[in-house]
């Protein structure tokens, strides 16, 4: 799915194994909300009271770096659930949470949720099944940082937003709605190096760099650099 198609809540992660009745029973108690560019959806440290999911646009997740900036730790689409692991372990929220296009989500209150866990236990599964899923992602960059090359990161975090579904097709290539700084972020490497390397693969055909997008030409080339071992690099 990419940013501009809706999610339909059967195909959500959170609501995996529910039967079309419940999922109306769980929309239903939800209520829209909608963000413009730049709109905070969450703060990081603020205590849990809504748990949402996205159902149209793009949210940005950042969290506070050692030197007090904000450092962007991943991007959010239709069906992702925002909020998950402070919900569910009654725990400030961990990051923030801001709309990058327009945006609407749907939010279920503490009270609401603890409702339908109630009803369908099947969410409370999905919902482990979704923070277990985050938690091994951020143990993975973790390695990463310490045996990868910073090309290798560069590919992966290429790579993780295709498959995040953070993309637009044009033709056949892979358009990626995200700045060098992003980037730089996600793959634990500075600007400078970041655009050195997209300009040398811009060079090779891997990809094209452009104003706030990079568009992926040779996604199988991408693939190689990412899987190939450090020593190589």
């Amino acid at each position: 799915m990419n940013e501009g198609s809706p999610v339909n809540l059967v195909d959500s992660a959170l609501f995996q194994g529910l039967d079309r009745r419940a999922v109306e029973r769980v929309l239903t108690l939800s209520a829209a909300r909608h963000l413009t560019n730049g709109m905070t959806l969450i703060k990081q440290g603020d205590q849990p009271e809504h748990l949402f999911m996205v159902l149209h646009g793009r949210l940005k997740i950042t969290a506070l770096a050692r030197d007090g900036g904000q450092k962007t730790i991943r991007f959010m689409g239709p069906g992702d659930v925002v909020g998950c692991a402070a919900v569910f372990r009654r725990m400030p929220y961990p990051a923030t949470a801001s709309a990058v296009i327009v945006t609407t989500v749907l939010s279920w209150t503490m009270k609401q949720l603890d409702e339908l866990l109630r009803e369908h236990p099947q969410i409370a599964a999905n919902a482990l099944s979704i923070v277990s899923s985050r938690t091994t992602e951020m143990l993975q960059r973790l390695r990463e940082v310490t045996s990868d090359t910073v090309q290798q990161r560069i590919a992966i975090a290429l790579i993780r937003l295709v498959k995040q579904a953070d993309i637009e097709k044009s033709a056949d290539a892979e358009v990626l709605r995200i700045s060098r700084q992003d980037l730089a972020e996600l793959s634990d490497a500075s600007l400078f190096t970041v655009s050195r390397t997209i300009s040398a693969w811009s060079r090779l055909g891997i990809l094209k760099g452009g104003r706030q997008k990079i568009t992926l030409l040779d996604l199988d080339r991408l693939e190689g650099i990412a899987i190939a071992s450090s020593s190589s690099g």
